[in-house]
């Protein structure tokens, strides 16, 4: 069986996905992974979309060569959606086990802000749950434009990480103490919002959060009904 964390599309199947999104009157394109920026045929992604009008936007670490990502802009990619795992250099690092992986991170993104504007994800885990309002303030001191939007999504064990008790013992490793997490994302989002920063919560008991930060709460049955989610076939 394919293991989807490791391998790719091809081509034609992306091709196809495009295509089958056209016929079911979507007027956007969002492209995920893995890490597509790594995919060879992103940039003819992205010029097949402009050519169809369909806006694309990448969800991407900006684990890419220089060169790949001034072909996408030039493509004309539409919005990026940055995954950004901590504040600390080494905690974004270490989550995604490649090594300095936030310093070309931010090379790269300074060269997206000087063009446009983006959006970030923030994986909340065990490991970086301590770092989120470090992380507003970082987002708002970079040396650019912030993101328009800040998404933080609450990981949890469900899905591909229920394959084995393995995988499940390694998946409850990585989830926050909601009691420790709660108040800092409070505070993280009052920071963000102040700046006139969007945020979004997403998967996240509403306990968690204070009352008034329930509004920022997207979770399962909400996303069908969030501007900015994908329609997943639908």
């Amino acid at each position: 069986p394919t293991d989807s964390f490791h391998t790719g599309d091809s081509w034609d199947s992306v091709k196809a996905e495009v295509m089958a999104a056209v016929a079911r009157g979507c007027d956007c394109v969002e492209v995920t992974g893995g890490e597509p920026m790594a995919a060879p045929w992103i940039t003819d992604l992205v010029r097949l979309c402009v050519e169809l009008n369909l806006p694309p936007r990448i969800i991407t670490s900006l684990i890419c060569p220089d060169k790949t990502l001034d072909d996408v802009l030039d493509a004309g990619v539409d919005d990026f959606l940055v995954s950004m795992h901590g504040a600390k250099d080494e905690t974004h690092d270490a989550i995604l086990h490649v090594p300095r992986a936030r310093h070309f991170q931010r090379r790269r993104l300074a060269k997206i802000a000087a063009r446009m504007d983006y959006c970030v994800n923030y994986s909340m885990l065990a490991a970086n749950q301590a770092e989120m309002a470090d992380f507003a303030w970082w987002l708002l001191n970079c040396g650019h434009r912030p993101p328009k939007v800040a998404n933080f999504i609450c990981f949890n064990v469900f899905g591909d990480w229920l394959r084995s008790p393995e995988w499940i013992d390694k998946g409850k490793e990585n989830i926050l103490d909601p009691a420790i997490a709660g108040p800092i994302l409070d505070e993280a989002i009052d920071i963000l919002e102040e700046a006139g920063i969007g945020v979004n919560v997403r998967y996240t008991p509403y306990c968690m959060l204070a009352e008034r930060h329930w509004k920022n709460i997207c979770n399962d049955l909400h996303v069908a009904l969030d501007f900015g989610e994908w329609d997943n076939a639908i």
